[in-house]
């Protein structure tokens, strides 16, 4: 399995040439981070000498645990050919391959990345993706948790309650967003959401690139 450190090592190049890019564990994230963190993530494999890249995007909100890796597609190695079994492996042993694999990033994975700065930019782009089924809930909460950033209530109620299973998760697990939304308390869902970008930002050791600022709720 690839370290950590081997990850830093390969990326260090690319990181060197952009100053709005920042090595975080194996995320190679764009800075700074507001409300979404825009990124590729350099998996490990089975195979101890291989990495297995992929776009990676996340809203802050609600709170990330460690784990969490964000949405997105592989960069497969054999991107402008056919593709076989091995296409998702970079070989750590093979310059030219790291090499290969940094340029696609550059000019495959960053362009697109940039382009995602609003939460509509998010949805858009995540729509577009073709989930296995565990994902195919994540619209959904989408459709909660964006229209009440935007400060769009009325919209954010009307969504979660059209979907039984989502309105009785979010009671659930997040009764203080969910009273707050009811009763239409602008002040307290910023301030939850504020709480659960800066528990993301502390799970993910994203604090020295992540820069704090209002929802569009607040302005």
């Amino acid at each position: 399995m690839t370290t950590i450190a081997q990850v830093r090592q390969a990326v260090r190049p690319l990181i060197q040439q952009h100053s709005d890019l920042a090595s975080i564990g194996r995320f190679v994230m764009i800075k700074p981070v507001r409300h979404i963190w825009r990124a590729v993530f350099i998996e490990s494999t089975i195979d101890p000498h291989a990495f297995a890249p992929r776009i990676s995007l996340s809203m802050l909100i609600p709170a990330k645990s460690r784990g969490v890796r964000g949405f997105g597609q592989r960069i497969f190695r054999n991107i402008y050919g056919p593709r076989n079994i091995r296409s998702s492996d970079w070989d750590i042993r093979q310059p030219e391959t790291i090499k290969q694999m940094l340029d696609m990033i550059e000019n495959e994975a960053l362009p697109k990345l940039r382009t995602i700065n609003t939460f509509e930019d998010y949805f858009a782009f995540i729509s577009g993706f073709r989930f296995p089924i565990d994902y195919t809930g994540h619209i959904q909460y989408l459709e909660v948790y964006i229209p009440a950033a935007n400060g769009d209530l009325e919209l954010s109620r009307k969504n979660l309650e059209r979907d039984a299973r989502i309105l009785a998760d979010i009671k659930e697990y997040r009764p203080g967003f969910y009273r707050a939304l009811v009763d239409g308390d602008r002040f307290e869902i910023a301030r939850i959401l504020h709480e659960w970008e800066a528990a993301t930002v502390t799970n993910h050791k994203l604090e020295k690139i992540w820069e704090r600022t209002p929802f569009p709720l607040e302005l």
